[in-house]
């Protein structure tokens, strides 16, 4: 499944505006900032990394063995641990909120993706992170148990609304997107639950999109179709990275350091160069308010190259390939290893790789941070 799920995702963002682009429409960003002599290298930065991608994803099916399934009798912990996470954490997101002034004025500030624009704003995001992947987590748990889904429900509701409010309408659409692949995965694919499932993560993002484009003056208005279309492109953030490689030629190891640099605190080593979609950002609308997603290949491209492109999707395609046979498993791990890769196709294939690698870092504390808390609560017997 996941390769036809990546194969569709793949020319959604690459064909379709192609289409919108060639034909002049505003609203898509290489027409936007004038990149458009750039689109037909574009294209093929884009079929190289699919196909290096596919070649390191089937090697790997033919060299990587499942892992075998655990015992019947291991004992799993209840919901109460997993819950008892979620609700620290969406308590610690309201209380920010509340506190760093008007919550209406805050929540409308980060609608606007405005950087520092709210007192608090890295560790709001922070948290956000935290609760959508919990929440997650307990939607998988819950589909494969058969157990507590009323929980997992209001609790996945509960943390849409929160991100959308906090101007995240990926993060909302996650807590749908990715429950519902695992329900198609391991539970089987139902036409009703497709359609409502399509139709809602469709609907969030397009939601977001018109409210952001009518509170970001730099967006330009456009249609639902347009401007659906053009959140999901791949072509426009590559073409955006040739232009930007041609004009700055970024060093590799310059490179390797700026993003190293970029996660550590100004306060703790003072100013810091700017990552790809910052600079992106300040170099076509003459801020660095927020940042320009540049999407998997376009930073790979951007800060390594076109051969390291290729090398990075064959290893990435490799490493995905390991963890979706990891994922098969019947435990927590497993379930975590499937939150990693479907988080690889719906986020990162189009925010990008390097803007969510503190994603799985927080993915990981979760992890362990859920085992620590589950052995304090009695577990469940089979």
């Amino acid at each position: 499944m996941f390769g036809g799920a990546w194969v569709l995702l793949n020319a959604i963002g690459i064909v379709i505006p192609y289409v919108y682009v060639t034909n002049g429409d505003p609203v898509f960003l290489a027409n936007k900032v004038g990149v458009q002599q750039y689109i037909d290298g574009a294209l093929w930065c884009l079929l190289g990394g699919n196909a290096a991608f596919f070649l390191g994803y089937l090697f790997a099916s033919t060299h990587v063995r499942t892992i075998r399934q655990l015992p019947k009798n291991i004992r799993e912990a209840g919901i109460a641990p997993g819950v008892a996470i979620w609700v620290a954490f969406f308590l610690s997101l309201f209380v920010l909120l509340a506190a760093s002034g008007d919550l209406t004025q805050n929540i409308f500030a980060l609608l606007r993706k405005t950087r520092s624009d709210v007192e608090g704003q890295s560790f709001i995001y922070l948290f956000l992170a935290f609760l959508t992947f919990q929440s997650v987590l307990l939607s998988l748990s819950s589909i494969r148990t058969g157990k507590n889904a009323r929980v997992a429900i209001v609790l996945a509701l509960l943390t849409m609304i929160a991100a959308f409010a906090c101007g995240s309408r990926v993060r909302a659409a996650l807590c749908l997107a990715i429950p519902a692949a695992y329900q198609a995965v391991y539970k089987g694919i139902r036409l009703k639950y497709v359609v409502i499932g399509v139709a809602s993560v469709v609907g969030i993002l397009a939601a977001g999109a018109m409210i952001r484009s009518s509170v970001q003056t730099v967006e330009s208005s456009g249609t639902l179709d347009e401007q659906l279309f053009a959140s999901m492109s791949l072509l426009d953030p590559t073409a955006m990275s040739l232009a930007m490689v041609e004009r700055f030629s970024p060093k590799v190891m310059e490179s390797i350091s700026t993003l190293i640099f970029w996660n550590i605190p100004k306060s703790l080593i003072g100013e810091k160069t700017l990552i790809a979609s910052v600079l992106a950002r300040y170099t076509y609308f003459g801020d660095v308010a927020g940042g320009i997603t540049l999407g998997l290949y376009g930073e790979v491209f951007y800060y390594f190259g076109a051969f390291a492109l290729l090398v990075g999707c064959a290893g990435l395609g490799f490493v995905v390939r390991t963890l979706v046979l990891r994922s098969v498993s019947d435990s927590f791990a497993g379930r975590v290893y499937f939150l990693i890769v479907y988080f690889f196709l719906f986020s990162s294939l189009r925010n990008g790789l390097f803007i969510d690698l503190l994603s799985y870092a927080i993915i990981g504390v979760l992890a362990l941070l859920n085992r620590g808390v589950a052995d304090l609560f009695p577990r469940k017997r089979p």
